[in-house]
């Protein structure tokens, strides 16, 4: 049983040579695998990033929205000189509002003053997306982009130049909490992202609307891509060893990381949702359905017979759920809140999500990570994978 957790405790402690990019600066950290390293390596606690605690307010405060002063072709000018939260210096993240002509984002730029070059905040889709030709509101936060020197984005008299075809543009200045990690998914044309998984080293993100699955490093770059399984790949687990995926074709897949399956079978529901690994077996939640259900699955059994072998079932709270993850002996799953949960169905413990539209999520061993939205306190379409302590 689970009795709480101190939040004076230090986080990542350990984990493989990771480096996180953090809102206001780039710290190096290294961590590991506790089960496939032997060597731990402790890092001096001021080395050690802090991840914002679950029931901690992420958005500290915010200006109103700022126009531009003039527009000359493409290019917008804006100033922020009467912003208190850049006369005071607290500011640290931009958001973005504007309209383009169809569903689809435009090639979006804001001029780096440090470089003195143009930076991309946003992209136009490949040929292969469909556009909606009307007129479409899109959002962006500058750090869930990828843009961290956020300093660099006013001039010595704080004014910004962003350039696109676009209309209706507004932008406002944030204050981050400092402690809030959120790493960019930087797959282009990725439109929705389903399943997650940490393998002490990278993230594993499985989209059925590419019918891919990414490895991504610790900053959100692709290292490679593999084809799907099958056509609907939702939640993901990793055993130490391999990657599972629960697929909408009501099947589990187990593939190598490099994408040969290397087992599957079917599961007993229409809505094979979250997936877990632990206590040497497969916890699977359903997404949907009169009564969400969890199972227990031997996967050895399984792979065997290419039906899964059910061990027990009990309740899933909350709604339905692509999130679940195993956390020491609990179980952790997502849907209007994040649930800790005992195998029996009894929860534990229940948190409001301080993120927007999450999908599935991973325990490190310390923390959950969550594929989502951004901070529910702000309008933005930007994939990212945050990381929250919980109490």
């Amino acid at each position: 049983m689970i009795t709480g957790r101190d939040k004076s405790l230090p986080v990542l402690k350990v984990a493989s040579v990771i480096s996180y990019t953090l809102l206001i600066s780039q710290i190096l950290v290294v961590g590991c695998n506790k089960k496939n390293l032997a060597t731990q390596i402790v890092l001096p606690e001021e080395h050690i990033p802090q991840s914002t605690f679950i029931d901690e307010p992420i958005l500290l405060d915010l200006s109103d929205p700022i126009e531009p002063y003039t527009v000359k072709g493409d290019t917008f000018y804006l100033s922020f000189q009467n912003i208190n939260l850049v006369k005071n210096g607290t500011y640290n993240d931009f958001d973005v509002e504007y309209v383009t002509s169809s569903s689809c984002d435009e090639e979006v730029f804001v001029y780096n003053y440090w470089t003195k070059s143009w930076d991309q905040l946003s992209y136009a889709p490949s040929g292969n997306v469909g556009c909606i030709s009307l007129f479409w509101y899109q959002h962006h936060l500058f750090s869930a982009r990828g843009l961290k020197n956020f300093w660099a984005y006013l001039s010595n008299q704080s004014q910004m130049k962003l350039t696109g075809k676009i209309t209706d543009l507004k932008v406002r200045a944030l204050e981050i909490n400092p402690d809030y990690l959120a790493i960019p998914i930087r797959v282009k044309d990725l439109s929705t992202a389903e399943g997650l998984t940490y393998d002490g080293n990278h993230f594993w993100v499985s989209s059925n609307w590419s019918d891919k699955i990414y490895e991504l490093d610790s900053l959100g770059y692709v290292l490679r891509e593999i084809p799907a399984p099958y056509r609907y790949p939702f939640g993901m687990a990793f055993d130490g060893q391999h990657i599972w995926i629960a697929d909408g074709s009501d099947r589990i897949f187990k593939i190598d990381s490099y994408g040969p399956i290397l087992c599957e079978f079917t599961v007993p529901t229409d809505y094979p949702g979250g997936l877990a690994w632990g206590n040497e077996g497969l916890w699977l939640c359903e997404y949907e359905g009169a009564n969400l259900r969890t199972f227990r699955i031997n996967p050895l059994q399984s792979c065997s017979t290419n039906t899964a072998t059910i061990e027990f079932t009990s309740k899933t709270p909350g709604g339905g759920s692509w999130g679940l993850a195993w956390a020491d002996s609990n179980l952790l799953v997502v849907s209007d809140s994040l649930y800790e949960y005992f195998l029996d169905g009894t929860i534990f413990n229940a948190w409001p999500l301080p993120v927007r539209l999450v999908k599935d999520i991973s325990w490190d061993g310390e923390a959950v990570w969550m594929i989502n939205r951004g901070p529910r306190d702000v309008w933005s379409e930007d994939l990212v994978i945050t990381r929250f302590r919980l109490p």
